[in-house]
């Protein structure tokens, strides 16, 4: 027949893959089923069936099912014959269609009519249906194509959503109208998904959607137009190209360009530097001023003894311990080395400032900014307690490398600072004068009364500075300490000129001197005519051994054994010696006693009546104890014994060391403040010996930090001194707290409950931590006994871990490129199971995020790669994820992250980031010790942004509460947690609209006219 209607069939077996040594090739189409125009009967022996007839669209469908799956032999046979399911080989069927998910990010009905995970598992299924009638002779490609052209009966290359549900109907896959339609929206069809272009969905089906995404037109660099959105993007920091989702509105664009509408308040910091400060860095001071920022405090202002202040990262830090609230100065830009505050009463700039209200601080020099010309030098900074604004700035030269010490004079109107250059310079500042610091034409720098070299030694070989504050006027006098040397420096009060002599240890050994105090001195003696008045005081020195040094005339005279050795640690100048020595001296302000802290952990009172170190006043107030307890820290009950958890006998645990580095005594009281190298701040009372920590904080570098997923107030951090704390935000102390046993580096709460142990109904959160040397462990939230315990690899720090949203698998990423997924088992009681290794990055892999499905699991790396991974297999998916869902946001390199990025930027700046939970913003860490918050998507080059500064380290770790209202950020070698409050930002008021020009005849003077304002 060579009539229009004449085709020729094909063995059922070459359609269905079964080709024998008979087979031969096809001639011509595969007949299609069409409701307006019938369908072609085959005969499977070959020839030309009858000629054709109508038949209705359900015996259409059944006909097709039949014709496809290849089970009967005659498609005119009767009905009943049809129905015989013996004789029909069973349609393949999607999997079960998931509820609707409510899209909390766009607050409505999802864009296609189902939801985008829908429409990728029916792309699935498609494609699974097409590998089954896919031969060697007859590819998928030919069975698709030609399905579709014949219901193309115009030839324009598009086809309806029914024709569309009919062609898959005939290949054996199940649709329903809203699924067509979805599919038909998805791929090209329109709102209303009435007409599709088949071509690109054919490519689509056969090469798979990553391929066919390769083939996209490409943008190299960052979208400038609308049309480069619809393009594969690639841009400088990611190897592989992205694409922008398939219902991505370019409008969102438009606000990568302007500041989120929303800003970050610094609302608590959770550290204080125990570990690199060398001298005392902790004081009382007179905080009564303005009321603190963050969280509401009382109307009444902070009392006297209740505000202290010191630092941490590049902050200086004022805490009101009775309101619990700190505010801060941020007027530094690197590390702070150094604090100090007056004593005195001083006059600037016609303000007065009473005692204790100035603090000064000393940086380390910032990096040089390529941007400017203007070289960057440390300094000292001036501000005021009360409302951390500064008052001056003292800079040092370009070649000092940072400030090792710092001291006001008696009177406040001196201040002593001390290079960390190699000779470590000693330099006398009249810091009030304007200008100080500037150089003068013929040298002379404003302000400068005095210099001289400190120490010739590799830095850092002085520790501190202080001035003797009972010298009478025309005698002052200070001491700089450090490595094997106690300096001596006063004033010619005729020449005007500072010098310093060395004083010698005698008999007692050249040693380190780890703090000084002036003691002072007794009063003139008028009983001999012959006894001379003893004008200064003795200086008493502390020593890495736990004794003290008394020093008269300018040598040692005499040894008191104080404090314990303490163990062997790291001392300032980087040699290991044992003990953190006595580090920390304060004389009362009465003069009769003197407190010193040692590497024991305890507080001692001696006697300094006389002019001399006598003997203990009170008993010891030890904090090894105290530091001890498990319990929330605001307890006051001593916990230096505990319970053994079963016949409920007390046994005693072993105290861990703790070394105290800074003290101070509040003038008229026994109240006492101490810091220690864990790097917490305690209260105590030197008289009833009792001690209550006020902050916590953590001892090592930190980058590990993660909120409770159901708790928006709680938090979790680990470091590397093995620490694992729970926090609470809104009350800002530690809940709960435990020693993992390793370094830490990652960590990771679970969505929701979990079992404990085998068959126990009880049920908690699981906390899984990675270590710094390959180790993995899982713990229970209520008790931080360990679950599971395992190594995934070995020497290579564990970079991210992550639960998926159903909480049945666990992913983590190390840094030798491995990535494990383990199986999560808690629920029966039968603990985690390796599942799969995947293997595809060349280098770290940095971070890890889930779908929203838990099917897909994507992973970005120091290789610049962005990798997905199928949850089931461990296999790399390759199909495009431009349209799948994701639970988090933590990656730094995909399409809503491109414009995160600075300019000039070699991909390695942004060290983290985070998405909100509504999708509206996003936060980044970065290696300029800056938090940054955008609006999400970023992705236009060096989106508009907002900084917030403080860190003095490289920004590990950036996350988003789960209401998203708060922000915490890990400092990483500044061992400082920052914690944000998240404020929306008012819109500002329009402008009054510009009044236009208008054409007007001549006004009242005679004199304008025309063009002009009304």
């Amino acid at each position: 027949s060579t009539g229009a209607d004449s085709i020729m069939p094909i063995p059922v077996a070459i359609l269905t893959g079964r080709i024998g040594a008979d087979a031969r090739p096809p001639r011509g189409r595969v007949p299609i089923p069409r409701a307006r125009t019938g369908i072609r009967d085959v005969n499977p022996r070959g020839g030309i069936a009858p000629e054709p007839r109508r038949v209705d669209g359900t015996d259409t469908r059944r006909r097709a099912t039949a014709f496809a799956a290849g089970s009967v032999d005659d498609l005119d046979a009767d009905d009943d014959d049809d129905d015989d399911p013996s004789r029909r080989k069973p349609r393949r069927k999607p999997p079960a269609r998931p509820p609707p998910r409510k899209d909390d990010s766009a607050g409505n009905a999802p864009p296609f009519g189902v939801p985008k995970s829908r429409i990728l598992e029916l792309e699935q299924v498609m494609r699974e249906e097409l590998r089954r009638v896919h031969t060697a002779v007859r590819s998928s490609k030919v069975h698709l194509t030609e399905a579709f052209e014949e219901m193309d009966e115009l030839g324009i290359g598009m086809v309806s959503h029914k024709d569309f549900q009919r062609v898959w109907d005939y290949l054996g896959v199940d649709l329903t109208a809203e699924e067509t339609r979805a599919m038909c929206r998805f791929n090209g069809g329109g709102a209303e998904g009435e007409a599709m272009p088949y071509e690109n969905f054919i490519k689509r089906m056969v090469r798979g959607a990553a391929r066919q995404s390769a083939e996209k037109p490409v943008c190299r660099g960052y979208p400038v137009v609308d049309d480069d959105f619809k393009r594969k993007i690639i841009y400088p920091r990611c190897r592989k190209g992205v694409n922008a989702p398939s219902d991505f509105d370019v409008a969102l664009a438009d606000r990568s360009t302007l500041p989120p509408e929303a800003k970050l308040e610094l609302e608590f910091v959770y550290g204080y530097d125990g570990v690199t400060s060398h001298a005392q860095n902790l004081f009382f001071v007179n905080g009564a001023g303005r009321p603190s920022a963050g969280r509401e405090a009382a109307s009444s202002k902070p009392k006297l003894g209740d505000v202290v202040a010191y630092h941490a990262a590049s902050l200086g830090i004022v805490y009101d311990r009775a309101r619990d609230t700190q505010r801060f100065f941020t007027g530094h830009t690197k590390d702070i080395t150094c604090m100090t505050t007056c004593a005195a009463e001083v006059e600037i700039g016609g303000v007065t400032y009473p005692p204790l209200t100035l603090a000064a601080t000393g940086q380390r020099k910032p990096i040089e900014d390529t941007d400017t010309e203007d070289e960057e030098r440390p300094f000292v900074a001036i501000w005021d307690v009360r409302t951390c604004e500064e008052v001056a700035r003292v800079p040092l030269e370009t070649n000092f490398r940072s400030v090792a010490a710092v001291s006001f004079s008696p009177d406040g109107s001196k201040l002593v600072t001390v290079a960390c250059d190699n000779n470590h310079t000693v330099q006398i500042w009249n810091w009030r004068k304007p200008g100080v610091g500037e150089a003068r034409p013929g040298g002379k720098v404003v302000g400068l009364v005095g210099e001289g070299p400190g120490f010739k030694e590799r830095p850092v070989g002085v520790f501190g500075v202080k001035w003797d504050p009972f010298a009478k006027p025309g005698l002052e006098r200070f001491c700089t300490w450090g490595k094997k040397h106690l300096k001596q420096w006063t004033m010619n009060p005729a020449t005007k000129r500072w010098s310093a002599i060395t004083m010698s240890f005698g008999e007692f050994g050249v040693g380190n001197v780890l703090s000084c105090e002036f003691l002072k001195p007794p009063e003139p003696s008028n009983t001999s005519a012959w006894d001379m008045p003893v004008t200064q005081g003795a200086v008493v020195t502390g020593m890495p051994d736990g004794t003290l040094l008394l020093w008269r005339g300018g040598k040692a005279v005499k040894r008191v054994e104080a404090h314990g050795r303490g163990q062997r640690t790291i001392q300032p100048d980087g040699t290991v010696a044992w003990g953190g020595g006595v580090r920390a001296l304060r004389l009362r302000d009465d003069g009769l006693t003197l407190l010193t802290g040692g590497a024991d952990g305890c507080i001692r009172q001696w006697d300094a009546r006389k002019n001399t170190v006598g003997d203990q006043v009170t008993d010891p107030v030890s904090l090894a104890k105290y530091s001890a307890r498990m319990e929330t820290p605001d307890d006051d009950e001593e916990q230096d014994e505990v319970n053994d958890g079963e016949g409920g006998e007390k046994k005693t645990r072993a105290l861990p060391p703790v070394a105290i580095r800074s003290i101070d005594c509040y003038p008229g009281s026994d109240v006492v403040v101490a810091g220690t190298d864990k790097c917490d701040v305690w209260e105590c009372n030197v008289e009833d010996e009792r001690a209550k920590m006020v902050m916590k904080g953590h001892r090592a570098d930190l980058r590990a930090v993660c909120w409770h997923p159901t708790a928006p107030d709680v938090f979790i951090s680990a470091s590397e001194s093995g620490s694992l704390y729970l926090w609470s935000a809104a009350e800002t102390k530690v809940l709960r707290c435990a020693d993992v046993g390793f370094p830490a580096s990652a960590v990771a709460c679970s969505n929701k409950a979990l079992a404990k142990t085998a068959g126990d109904d009880e049920r908690s959160h699981h906390i899984a931590v990675g270590g710094k040397n390959g180790e993995f462990a899982v713990f229970d939230e209520e008790t931080l006994r360990p679950i599971f315990s395992t190594v995934v690899s070995k020497g290579a720090s564990v970079e991210d871990v992550k639960y998926s949203p159903d909480d049945t698998r666990l992913a983590v990423s190390t840094r030798d490129s491995s990535l494990d997924i383990f199986l999560v088992r808690g629920r029966a009681g039968r603990g985690y199971a390796l599942q799969s290794k995947c293997e595809g990055h060349s280098a770290a892999v940095r971070h890890l995020d889930w779908s929203e499905d838990s099917s897909v699991l994507s992973s970005d790396g120091a290789d610049y790669e962005l990798l997905y991974w199928d949850a089931r297999t461990g296999r790399q998916n390759l199909d495009s994820q431009m349209d799948t869902g994701w639970a988090t946001w933590t990656r730094v390199l995909g399409f809503p992250v491109m414009g995160i990025w600075p300019p000039g930027s070699d991909g390695t700046d942004v060290n983290a980031c985070d998405r909100s939970p509504d999708g509206e913003f996003l936060v980044t860490a970065d290696d300029g010790g800056a938090v940054k918050l955008f609006a999400h998507p970023a992705v236009v080059e060096d989106a508009a942004h907002r900084t917030y500064r403080g860190h003095s380290s490289h920004v590990s770790l950036v996350r988003f509460s789960p209401d998203g209202e708060r922000v915490i950020s890990s400092g990483g070698r500044d061992r400082c947690v920052f914690q944000y409050r998240v404020w929306p930002v008012e819109a500002p008021e329009p402008r009054p609209p510009t009044p236009e020009k208008q054409w007007l005849p001549l006004d009242a003077s005679g004199k304008n006219y025309g063009w002009r304002l009304p």
